[in-house]
């Protein structure tokens, strides 16, 4: 008998507080106010919370005011190919994006923008795309 693998995706807003910093009241705030995607009754997706964190270090305060919450997790996404050499974004990494983009309810184009978006707020740390066959 195997037990099930636990879906890391999705979290509820105590799990999602705990692993952010905030409460779990903040958490229901947020998806109020459209910074978190809600993955069904009281739970939400982790992986754009965690970018979304990640994007909102990277820009700071003030930069990402007025950013849709997507993009900051664009922003969230694209810093993990950075780095004094920043790693270029392969053919595979966007198919990975666009998954993950996909769980949101995005279509491909939508994650295309979001990186677009992202990439134009990082400006010169913006990493290359390196979008060729491997």
């Amino acid at each position: 008998m195997t037990a099930a693998t636990p879906d890391l995706t999705c979290a509820t807003a105590q799990e999602l507080g705990d692993l952010l910093g905030v409460t779990p009241r903040r958490v229901r705030q947020l998806a109020e106010e459209g910074r978190l995607v809600k993955r069904g009754r009281g739970t939400f997706n982790t992986t754009q919370a965690v970018l979304g964190n990640i994007g909102a270090a990277v820009l700071g305060q003030d930069r990402k005011r007025g950013v849709p919450a997507n993009v900051v997790a664009a922003v969230g996404w694209l810093s993990g190919f950075g780095g004094r050499v920043p790693a270029p974004v392969t053919a595979v990494d966007l198919a990975a994006w666009r998954e993950g983009c996909a769980r949101w309810g995005l279509t491909a184009d939508e994650a295309a923008g979001l990186l677009a978006a992202a990439a134009a707020l990082l400006g010169a740390n913006a990493p290359q795309f390196k979008v060729s066959p491997q």
